[in-house]
């Protein structure tokens, strides 16, 4: 008689596990400031506190003297993520356990926002990622734009990022950060 190990389960694909590796929110960063989970229909509103983020989502902790505080979300439910900082996302409740919660972002947009030097208005494109590696970030457009000198991405979680092109091929680029220079 032979046992067979079969996993509880299925991993993601190779490319989907790129532009969903968790990192963990650093106490200083603007992500670790406090955030309201808020239901369309509903008034009430859930202040909780991001502690991972991945390009597909985020975990949070609902800040509530209640180790269940989650019982009131529903997996698959949609919520309105507000951050302090003024930006906001449409998320569904991917997972719940005690207190925390697995957010998925709805509609990921990826921006690439050039500056204008002429107006002063900087201007935005939507891309799609294709994927990470790294701090490289893959991206494609349906209408390239002019890249040139440094210029920033926005990131699906609302990170924005001081970027430069690496190499572009066959309609894919790759995006580096741009690291300042050092005189010695």
């Amino acid at each position: 008689m032979t046992f067979r190990a079969t996993p509880l389960t299925t991993p993601p694909p190779a490319r989907q596990q790129h532009l969903t590796q968790q990192r963990k929110v650093e106490t200083g960063s603007y992500l670790a400031q406090r955030t309201i989970l808020r239901t369309s229909d509903h008034p009430r509103q859930h202040k909780c506190r991001i502690t991972d983020c991945s390009l597909a989502g985020y975990s949070a902790v609902i800040l509530s003297p209640f180790p269940d505080a989650a019982r009131h979300f529903e997996i698959g439910q949609e919520l309105h993520l507000e951050h302090a900082d003024g930006w906001e996302r449409i998320v569904t409740v991917h997972a719940t356990e005690g207190n925390k919660l697995e957010l998925r972002i709805l509609n990921p947009v990826t921006k690439v926002i050039l500056p204008n030097g002429e107006t002063g208005i900087p201007n935005c494109h939507e891309c799609a990622l294709l994927g990470t590696h790294g701090e490289l970030y893959r991206v494609t457009f349906e209408e390239e734009p002019e890249l040139f000198g440094a210029f920033q991405l926005e990131l699906p979680t609302g990170e924005t990022v001081k970027v430069q092109v690496r190499w572009a091929r066959h309609g894919e680029i790759c995006l580096q950060p741009v690291t300042p220079y050092r005189r010695l």
